[in-house]
């Protein structure tokens, strides 16, 4: 029903709302219905309550009367339950209740009771939902869809409950501080359960989410996430657990009375959950384990406030328990700010204390996220932020792995995670925020829970944390720290994404409480390349020309000098407010003067020029650096200062703004290297493991037509081979034909002519041995080709003189390689003459057990013979094809594999077009190329061969 559903929705926005009924949230009622906002519907629920009719808020709002009058009759149901009191609440009039969408905490508060005690009354009149499946197919036949719903207003289940799945709690409503980042948690926990066979059921209310797409869970409720709910899931399904480490702070907030309860919390204890969220609880903790902490204090009025800040000395932050004007946390720096901000923004009182606490200035904060067993760390990551602390962590820029942190803090940060997590018998994901100043080291908070910057240090480390949490948590196997493989010169940069733009007067600053609504993350060789990266993908463009620069502080100003000057130096032109300009000119870095001047001195062109407002809304300044001053002394609320109007021009202007020092360092020095922002290796992400070969070299390429008149053979095998993998090529010295050797300057100079401007990578020639032929491998031919190749095999029958391989031996210069096919007799005759020459021998195509085994003989003789393996021989045999003569006997490929530490290269060679022609197929000059390298990796994933062998 219309009643049941908009109660549900109403709480679904925050878990403060129990439904629609009077609050008092809106001041002006008439104001509201007129003109409405987000509190229209709030506004009506007080307007029913002070006697409105359906009549005059229909007047005033045009709402149409059908809702109004549903809405009414939701009020009207509030107060006969109140009339009817606890005692005379009848099990007609509480289910009734129930289907007008009332929860058990609304209707606690409504009989002055509590959810548990309504809840228990209610299974006693045997009043319990009914679990629907939503009609996606129109009514026009039976629906299976994975999208069901509980209600009162039913009689039956559309569903069996067999599963006994295990529950896995979604985060909810969108919004600043809960988004995506616990969604793709919850989806990372249902794929790690479902991959392990483990039934699931997903409850979310977000049909925005990935989680609540209908085939990622086995049950799909879309539901509040409240105790109530949970609960009344939990029982229908018999559930085995739930896992509510996955969906942010919600699922969290119900996890001591979920085991108050007896529900099963797959992960950390729910006690221990809350000793972490208890302030004091965890600040004692933290004393007993020797874990520092900055110092705090609860305080219920404003002497004890100003005596504690006395103490502690200022700056401190002041975090409200209640809060009248919208203001929650402040950075506070005088007496004078502490009083104005207590009595504007807060009331302090024993039932609303304020907790202050000492405040860090120019501190690093660190993040640390970390999965543990049973309180033993089992995976963690250290992220750093770019800002200092006071910048809240949802809005920070996060850097991993951490590029600027002392080997000595990142030891104290380990240890003190380890006795953390070893004190609360962390079972599953947990997050530390520390901060860092001279190497001594504060705690500020932690969660037992998934933090929302887990998706992005598993991206990175491509340790995937939350499958990690999952398997440790239901008990399954896991190996601690499993080895991570992170490319040489990689970083990843996660920036937020602001939506000031459509924040009609927000003020663009960052401060402690969060205001991004998304983040991005890049990949880059350091840092600086990743944040530019990132920044660009937020929609920042970095500066071709007029940068305008304007900085409060004297500190910052000097902080900034050295990037300022390197603006300068990179040929940027800087313009700056007043201050800035005298200061910079003064250390002989030119700046162009502008002046926030008003509307009446525009008229005047000559001032126009120096105008920063008119620069700004001409889009005359590519990129604004605002570097707000830390002001000791608080403003009214309505005071408008000219460095706030100027950067909520640039935001109305779309102009790139950065407003925090260490981001606008960090991005001049991304600006000034210039580097080039191209794709590369890091920048993506694959669920295969990546392996950056060196340029490969394909030794003994078979070229059929290599000395032939205008043939393409040379670009074929050449571009074959680049496609393949292959920078370089060693080509044969022969072709496939007799008397298509290179073995003078003739059929040099035919190959050369086919070489040139048609080879597709670098190449190498050979000159080839012939009987008599010694005095035609002059000086020249010995210039021009690489190695000798002396043929026993082949198209020319081979030289099987043993006296003219001797000549060549002699004739040929002892720089250059000589490369032999000689096998059985001839090699070792080859290798005999090598011996007495003193010098070294490459053995191609080596084929047999003997030939292996002589040049594993004749290395460790110490003899100097290298050989290569064609690739088709290690794969296949005359086993497979019997009349292939080319290739090796099944013994003798054994041989050749357990030898293969003996073997110096993988080549090619001749022996795949040689196969393509016995077994009668159609021969190509491409024939084996594009298949080696995916042959030799199938090697790799055998466990054969090794990346390295490669």
């Amino acid at each position: 029903t219309f009643e049941e559903a908009i109660q549900k929705a109403i709480r679904a926005i925050d878990d403060s709302f129990v439904g629609f009924a009077p609050n008092g949230f809106v001041d002006d009622i008439d104001e509201e219905l007129v003109n409405p906002t987000d509190k229209r519907i709030f506004a009506i629920a007080d307007a029913l309550q002070r006697g409105y009719s359906v009549e005059k808020i229909w007047e005033m709002s045009n709402i149409d009367r059908w809702f109004l009058t549903k809405l009414k009759g939701i009020w009207e149901m509030e107060q006969d339950v109140v009339k009817q009191g606890l005692a005379g609440l009848t099990p007609i009039k509480l289910r009734q209740a129930k289907q007008y969408g009332f929860s058990d905490r609304h209707l606690a508060s409504c009989l002055q009771s509590t959810e548990i005690a309504i809840r228990r009354l209610r299974q006693e009149h045997a009043i319990y939902p009914f679990v629907k499946q939503i009609d996606t197919v129109a009514a026009e036949f039976p629906a299976f869809t994975n999208y069901l719903y509980m209600t009162y207003n039913a009689v039956e289940h559309d569903v069996q409950f067999n599963d006994h799945g295990v529950m896995v709690l979604g985060s909810g409503v969108y919004r600043i501080g809960s988004s995506v980042e616990f969604d793709w948690c919850a989806v990372r926990a249902i794929r790690t359960l479902r991959d392990q066979g483990i039934k699931t059921i997903m409850v979310n209310y977000n049909p925005e989410t990935v989680s609540t797409d209908y085939d990622e869970a086995d049950r799909l409720y879309f539901e509040n996430i409240s105790l109530e709910t949970i609960m009344d899931i939990y029982d229908a399904e018999t559930s085995r657990g739930v896992m509510l480490s996955m969906g942010g702070q919600t699922p969290n907030n119900i996890a001591l009375p979920l085991h108050r309860q007896s529900v099963k919390i797959y992960g950390t204890s729910p006690e221990m959950i809350d000793t972490a969220e208890n302030r004091y609880k965890f600040s004692r903790l933290l004393d007993t384990i020797g874990v520092d902490q900055p110092q705090w204090k609860e305080l219920t009025s404003f002497d004890e406030a100003f005596k504690f800040c006395e103490k502690v000395q200022y700056p401190v932050l002041v975090r409200p328990s209640y809060v009248l004007s919208g203001a929650a946390m402040n950075v506070v720096s005088s007496p004078d700010d502490l009083a104005s901000y207590l009595t504007q923004a807060t009331a302090v009182s024993r039932d609303h204390p304020v907790v202050i606490s000492k405040y860090i200035e120019e501190a690093k904060e660190i993040e640390m996220d970390a999965v543990a067993r049973d309180g033993k760390l089992v995976m963690h990551y250290i992220s750093e932020h770019i800002e200092n602390a006071g910048v809240h962590s949802g809005d920070a820029t996060l850097v991993l792995p951490p590029q600027d942190l002392d080997p000595e803090t990142i030891r104290k940060i380990e240890d003190a995670t380890s006795k953390i997590g070893n004190a609360l018998n962390v079972t599953g994901p947990f997050n530390i925020q520390f901060i860092a100043k001279n190497n001594e080291i504060k705690v500020i908070e932690c969660n037992l829970r998934a933090a929302r910057s887990f998706p992005f240090v598993s991206k990175v480390s491509g340790i995937d944390a939350i499958e990690l949490a999952t398997r440790v948590m239901m008990g399954l196997p896991v190996e601690p720290y499993p080895p991570m493989s992170l490319p040489e010169n990689y970083v990843g940069v996660k920036v937020p994404q602001f939506s000031f733009s459509r924040l009609s007067g927000a003020d663009p600053v960052l401060g402690v409480e969060m205001a991004s609504t998304g983040e991005v993350a890049c990949f880059g060789k350091d840092k600086y390349e990743a944040y530019l990266k990132a920044l660009i993908s937020t929609g920042i463009q970095p500066p071709k020309k007029n940068i305008l620069l304007s900085i409060g502080g004297y500190k910052e100003k000097l902080e900034m000098l050295p990037s300022v000057q390197k603006l300068h130096q990179a040929g940027y032109r800087l313009f700056a407010t007043a201050g800035t300009a005298d200061f910079f000119v003064e250390h002989n870095v030119p700046c162009k003067y502008l002046e926030a001047l008003g509307e009446d001195d525009l008229k005047d062109a000559q001032k126009s020029e120096y105008s920063l407002t008119q620069h700004l809304a001409n889009n005359l300044i590519d990129m604004y650096i605002n570097l707000p001053s830390k002001n000791k002394y608080r403003r009214p609320a309505s005071y408008s200062s000219k460095g706030y109007r100027t950067r909520r021009m640039a935001v109305d202007y779309a102009i790139p703004l950065i407003t925090n020092v260490k981001c606008a360092k960090l991005l001049v020095e991304a600006l000034v290297r210039r580097m080039p922002l191209d794709v590369s290796n890091v920048d993506f992400k694959t669920s295969h493991t990546t392996h950056t070969f060196p340029g490969l070299v394909n030794i003994q390429a078979f070229v059929p037509s290599l000395t032939d008149k205008n043939s393409t053979a040379f670009a074929e095998v050449t571009k074959a081979s680049i496609c393949g993998g292959f920078t370089t090529v060693q080509v044969v010295a022969h072709g496939a034909q007799p008397g298509s050797g290179i073995t003078d300057t003739t059929k040099l100079d035919a190959a050369q002519s086919n070489a040139v401007g048609a080879a597709h990578c670098h190449y190498a020639l050979c000159a080839m041995a012939a009987g008599g032929n010694t005095k035609s491998l002059d000086e020249d031919m010995q210039a021009e080709t690489k190695a000798l190749f002396i043929p026993f095999r082949g198209p020319e029958g081979g030289l099987n003189d043993i006296g003219s391989v001797a000549a060549h031996f002699a004739s040929w210069p002892n720089e250059k390689p000589v490369i032999t096919d000689a096998a059985t007799t001839n090699l070792a005759s080859v290798l005999l003459l090598a011996s007495l020459h003193g010098r070294s021998v490459h053995v191609t195509n080596v084929m047999t057990r003997g030939d292996i085994n002589l040049i594993a003989l004749s290395k460790a003789k110490s003899l100097k013979v290298t050989c290569d393996v064609s690739v088709y021989a290690l794969f296949f045999s005359q086993d497979t094809y019997p009349e292939a003569t080319c290739l090796p006997t099944a013994d003798d490929q054994k041989a050749l594999w357990e030898n293969i530490k003996h073997i110096d290269v993988f080549s090619i060679g001749t022996t795949p077009y040689l196969l393509a022609t016995q077994l009668g197929k159609t021969t190509s000059p491409q024939s084996g190329i594009y298949e080696t390298l995916p042959l030799l990796l199938s090697a790799v994933a055998e466990g054969k061969l090794t990346l390295e062998d490669i």
